[in-house]
């Protein structure tokens, strides 16, 4: 899924000459969220780093997607070295709220939504966030796959 949603963006990173790493356990095993949503969250926050990597003048511009696992629960984060968040959470999850410029203020919200479903979404500003290197000290957000559904 990680893939999929950056083989969306590999002209833009290339063009933008922005990098991407990503730390991804071969052993992350599966857990319960639907593809296509995973996908389109990964797109989403993909595609917001690349917008704020955009704003700032810097050599070395890089987004890190990584999982993990932490007592069966499945943790994604997607971090950049972008100026980072300066809203409260609260604000960026509001529908229709955006500091893009052309931007609808839809994705975050949706991924909000999604993840209570699923899990959770955690979004740090200021380096509040100590489990990515110190390299991407910008944008750090942490997707929490801790539910099970029963049908």
């Amino acid at each position: 899924s990680v893939n999929q949603a950056l083989s969306n963006y590999q002209l833009k990173l290339r063009v933008r000459k922005i990098s991407v790493e990503t730390d991804i356990p071969e052993d992350i095993g599966t857990f319960n969220c639907d593809k296509r949503y995973l996908v389109t969250m990964l797109m989403n926050l993909i595609d917001n780093s690349i917008y704020w990597l955009d704003t700032v003048y810097k050599n070395n511009k890089t987004i890190l997607v990584k999982a993990f696992k932490d007592k069966e629960v499945t943790h994604i984060i997607v971090a950049d070295n972008g100026p980072g968040f300066r809203d409260s959470t609260a604000e960026i999850v509001t529908p229709f709220f955006t500091r893009k410029e052309g931007g609808i203020g839809i994705g975050m919200y949706l991924i909000d939504t999604i993840m209570m479903k699923y899990g959770k979404m955690n979004i740090y500003r200021n380096n509040e966030y100590t489990n990515v290197p110190e390299t991407y000290s910008g944008a750090v957000v942490e997707l929490i796959f801790n539910k099970t559904l029963t049908i």
